[in-house]
């Protein structure tokens, strides 16, 4: 039987799946140039996870 996870755990893969949802949307290309700005990134990411700008940068920056 898996254990449950921890506070730990869960905030780690948020973490993960935030810096992965950064890197999908940064690799969009449209004729050879990122289609999406930085901070459009951060501010859609943002909202989807419910969370600050400032927070999804230090996330997606490994600043926590």
């Amino acid at each position: 039987m898996l254990a449950p996870k921890t506070k730990k755990d869960r905030t780690q893969q948020m973490y993960e799946d935030i810096r992965a949802k950064y890197r999908e949307l940064s690799d969009i290309k449209s004729h050879g140039v990122q289609k999406y700005s930085h901070d459009y990134i951060v501010i859609t990411i943002a909202n989807k996870f419910y969370k600050s700008p400032k927070t999804i940068e230090n996330i997606i920056f490994n600043r926590v």
